[in-house]
């Protein structure tokens, strides 16, 4: 069977912090693969990104909380906010 997105989603605990790495080992694969499905679920609004230094990127899975349009738009900015910091160069 193969591993998705929507699996990964549902191995990660709410309000949790996880990292890439973390991920990769505990479902053997690798960092490529979990780091694809975890910007997929960024780019979904059902995980946030966040990075606490230059180097550490965690994934927390949000709530399942019913969504406004304002607040979904909110999200979506969010998203692409996290993907260009974690594409972005530190000097």
């Amino acid at each position: 069977m193969k591993f998705t997105a929507a699996r990964l989603l549902e191995s990660m605990e709410s309000d949790r912090e996880y990292q890439a790495v973390v991920l990769a080992r505990r479902f053997d694969m690798s960092m490529a693969q979990i780091n694809d499905m975890l910007c997929t679920l960024v780019e979904e609004g059902l995980v946030r990104m966040s990075t606490h230094s230059s180097r550490i990127i965690r994934f927390v899975r949000l709530p399942r909380a019913p969504r406004s349009r304002l607040s979904g738009y909110e999200w979506e900015l969010q998203s692409v906010r996290s993907l260009a910091m974690l594409a972005r160069t530190s000097r």
